[in-house]
């Protein structure tokens, strides 16, 4: 997984639908923790140290 903040892939917001029980944020969070797990291995240390507030579960 690379987080590019200036990459030239774009994504067109329409209007949510959705309710978020917990907040937004939170579930947010809880799907990244999720991919994290599943996808990155032994490199997953290096997404929590980013953003440490995914490794807290939510």
């Amino acid at each position: 997984m690379l987080h590019v903040p200036c990459s030239r892939v774009g994504h067109i917001a329409r209007t949510q639908p959705y309710h978020f029980p917990q907040g937004r944020q939170a579930t947010e969070n809880k799907n990244y923790k999720r991919a994290v797990e599943v996808w990155m291995d032994g490199y997953k240390e290096y997404v929590y140290e980013a953003n440490p507030e995914i490794k807290v579960r939510v």
